[in-house]
């Protein structure tokens, strides 16, 4: 549209509305969606080591979870000196907060399972064998 004095009229400009994706990370594969993962029991690995077919889920050690990222970032740093590399993978706990978790793996197969595990135990470590279902949909 033309004006009466010749110039073109231009649409009022709508200021962008903040995007929530901002905010967000750009990738989330370090929080874990609830219900894709959950602690193994004894007689779960014993059940494990009795078949001698490699394990189809995906396992972690976790050797600790903190509230500090700087905390978690120690524990790393202390496996490291053990020879175990270690991840920390940060996730938002309902009703908990924000932790950050120290992981060793991702491991499929129980024999090496059992050596890490094994290696942290000589090492003063302890460890919860964490399964993660990777058939969990995302949301």
């Amino acid at each position: 549209m033309i004006e009466a004095d010749g110039n073109a009229e231009t649409p009022a400009a709508v200021p962008d509305a903040p995007a929530e994706t901002e905010e967000k990370p750009r990738f989330d594969f370090y929080t874990i969606l609830p219900g894709s993962e959950t602690q193994v029991t004894e007689r779960e690995i014993q059940q494990k080591q009795a078949e001698t077919v490699k394990v189809s889920e995906t396992y972690f050690l976790q050797v600790g979870a903190f509230q500090t990222e700087q905390e978690a970032d120690n524990m790393k740093a202390k496996l490291a000196l053990q020879g175990m590399e270690a991840i920390v993978q940060t996730a938002e706990i309902p009703e908990k907060g924000t932790w950050h978790r120290v992981r060793v793996g991702p491991f499929s197969d129980i024999n090496q399972i059992n050596r890490a595990r094994a290696q942290l135990l000589e090492n003063g470590f302890t460890a919860d064998l964490i399964k993660v279902d990777n058939n969990v949909p995302n949301r």
